[in-house]
């Protein structure tokens, strides 16, 4: 019994130190994949789901370490939390994605929003709205032209607190989504609240509808009471043609996913954008 006690100790020893020294080897890839630009963003189409053309996308960081290869967000975002390193990483995609917005105006685009995901804590950092301003003055991009998108579980740990941050960034003149909508435990009721203009219902909810009828009857009312609130909805996760039928068939206004495209380089989708002859750019142009 001893001896399989010692085991024991040994063992969760082994586990305590192989944590600290992932959590300080991820740390130091962090520090150098911000000092060496090693991050870079894709972006996903939004569709309209009358017209099935793209009408702006969502900017998703990616990370290639030349050490430790890809790294998933799901990895580093939530450590990027933890140590404060968030911060940093979400004014870059700021930059970068306005920047992007300009190099399309450049084209001739017509103005096709792009959404940002920002994190709790940045969301009630003093200095998000003042960088977000300061940004698209910079790259002289109009607020309509992006959209912020903040997850349900980040609003709903503190929705007064929430709710202040929320409005200095409308007060900027961008649009504000929920991300992610059904993952978390905030009712239907707290979504007139909330100072948004849009909702991204969850994956699940899709997968769940082509299952069971009871939560094809949830989605409808959820889409239905959206509306009600003169909310826009986002379907995500949209990966097969039952799932798109379901969704145009309960008015989803905007569909995203694979079944349209995959996130793509920022060339891939200008190409992208090309061969679905979206009106109004000239291609030609520098």
């Amino acid at each position: 019994a001893k001896e399989t006690g010692k085991n024991k100790t040994s063992y969760f020893k082994k586990r305590i130190a192989k944590r600290a020294y992932d959590f300080i080897e991820m740390d130091r890839a962090l520090f150098q994949a911000l000092k060496y630009k090693q991050f870079t963003l894709c972006y996903q189409p939004k569709i309209d789901s009358t017209t099935h053309k793209p009408i702006g996308s969502e900017a998703l960081i990616r990370w290639y370490s030349p050490s430790k290869g890809f790294i998933s967000p799901n990895d580093f975002i939530p450590h990027a939390e933890m140590n404060g390193d968030i911060l940093a990483i979400e004014q870059w995609v700021i930059e970068r994605a306005v920047a992007f917005q300009r190099k399309l105006r450049n084209m001739g685009s017509t103005g096709q929003p792009v959404s940002i995901n920002i994190s709790g804590k940045s969301l009630i950092n003093e200095e998000t709205p003042l960088v977000l301003e300061r940004i698209l003055a910079k790259y002289q991009v109009s607020p309509c032209e992006v959209e912020i998108e903040i997850t349900e579980t980040a609003v709903i740990k503190d929705m007064e607190k929430a709710v202040k941050h929320l409005m200095k960034l409308k007060k900027i003149g961008v649009k504000v989504a929920l991300d992610d909508f059904g993952t978390g435990y905030s009712s239907l009721t707290q979504l007139k609240d909330l100072p948004i203009d849009i909702v991204k219902l969850d994956q699940s909810f899709l997968t769940n509808i082509c299952e069971d009828q009871e939560s094809e009857k949830i989605f409808k009312a959820v889409v239905g009471l959206c509306h009600e609130l003169g909310l826009q909805v986002v379907a995500e996760g949209v990966e097969t043609i039952e799932q798109l039928s379901k969704a145009k068939e309960y008015e989803c206004d905007i569909i995203q996913g694979y079944y349209f495209s995959m996130p793509l380089m920022q060339d891939a989708y200008v190409e992208y954008l090309k061969e679905e002859g979206f009106e109004g750019l000239n291609w030609g142009r520098k």
